[in-house]
């Protein structure tokens, strides 16, 4: 019987893990609703995935109301480079510099936390399709689906956006690209500076925004320059996301819930996609993905989760490995992920600070 088992088609065990993976969200979406029907408590699954759509939202608004134009300013440094690189000059070490500099820092060591936490930009992609999925459950409408290969193809259009844009400005297109950037005209929507955002930029920002009500993260997977920017650092193992290799079907559902459709684990060539936003370990099974090292053991991957377990009872005979253990309950304050993103978050506003772009702060030493 494993013989059969193991002369199977990979496609085929994708196929049967994703049917399995679905079978698990429906039962839990079928005992969450019975439970909250009868006032019984809510499974910790259910509860976990509450608590990290609910902290994210929150350490969104923070950045947005602390750091609205750390985006624009970021791209702009990166523009300002490629222009002095252009005309032969010197480059300057201003507070836009400095931001870009502390963001590709933060990323190389964290992965891309500020696409999922701190970009004002991404937060309104978040807002806009939020409002999108309300008018299409309201008028029984589908989500947008691309295909797959078509998105792995258009994944590559954020790197051609940014070598052009780069390329434009290198060669004295700088002022233009200015004027018409819908980035900068977001930083002066952001900052209540109306009167100062150009025409173009302004009209591109509207037709932008367009696709974000349709598909979500659809600006950060297929436009983005500054996110393509940061796929291309190099990201340390330890800040990407990996899988239970003994547990595959676990997994099955997250490039499904992943806002920019990819698996989680820490290798393979859309690893720098990745924008940080925790869903699919909420998705998958629980402790079937996390942070690299707490995959030695389920039990400890469900620690770091903040579950309490029980065992399961032993598994039945010619079974290649044993059950999982079962979550009990959830403490959010056992959570390794709450710690993380609050020591992140952290990090990040300070050297967004160092970069003096913070908004009600004192000025930070670094910029004159």
């Amino acid at each position: 019987m494993s013989d059969i088992a193991d002369a199977t088609t990979p496609a085929q065990r994708d196929a049967r893990s994703a049917a399995g993976d679905a079978g698990d969200v429906k039962a839990n979406r079928a005992e969450d609703g019975t439970a909250r029907r009868s006032g019984q408590q809510v499974s910790p699954r259910k509860r976990r995935h509450s608590f990290v759509r609910w902290t994210r939202l929150g350490v969104q608004l923070v950045f947005l109301l602390l750091s609205p134009q750390a985006f624009s300013t970021a791209f702009s440094a990166a523009r300002s480079i490629m222009v002095s690189l252009g005309k032969g000059e010197a480059i300057e070490m201003t507070g836009f510099t400095i931001t870009l500099v502390a963001l590709l820092v933060h990323t190389i060591v964290f992965g891309r936390f500020f696409c999922g936490y701190a970009c004002a930009f991404g937060t309104l992609g978040d807002v806009l399709f939020q409002l999108g999925d309300a008018i299409r459950r309201k008028l029984r409408l589908r989500s947008l689906r691309v295909p797959d290969k078509v998105e792995d193809v258009l994944r590559l259009l954020k790197y051609l956006v940014l070598a052009a844009l780069l390329a434009g400005s290198f060669l004295g297109a700088g002022s233009i690209i200015s004027s018409a950037s819908p980035w900068t005209a977001f930083g002066h929507l952001t900052s209540l500076s109306l009167g100062s955002m150009g025409i173009a930029g302004g009209i591109i920002l509207l037709v932008l925004m367009v696709p974000m009500l349709l598909k979500e993260r659809v600006f950060c997977e297929f436009l983005c320059p500054l996110g393509a920017l940061f796929s291309l650092m190099p990201i340390i193992p330890r800040s990407n996301r990996h899988r239970n290799p003994h547990d595959l079907a676990g997994s099955a559902g997250c490039k499904r819930a992943c806002p920019v459709r990819i698996y989680p684990p820490g290798e393979g060539r859309w690893m720098g996609e990745c924008i940080q936003c925790d869903r699919c370990e909420c998705v998958a099974r629980p402790g079937c993905v996390t942070l690299g090292p707490a995959l030695q053991r389920a039990e400890e991957a469900l620690r770091h989760q903040g579950f309490a377990c029980e065992a399961r009872a032993a598994c039945a005979s010619g079974s290649q490995r044993p059950a999982a253990p079962r979550p009990s309950s959830y403490l959010f304050w056992h959570d390794y992920r709450t710690l993380r993103v609050a020591a992140l978050a952290l990090v990040l506003l300070g050297l967004l600070w160092l970069g003096g772009t913070l908004n009600y702060l004192p000025a930070s030493p670094l910029v004159s």
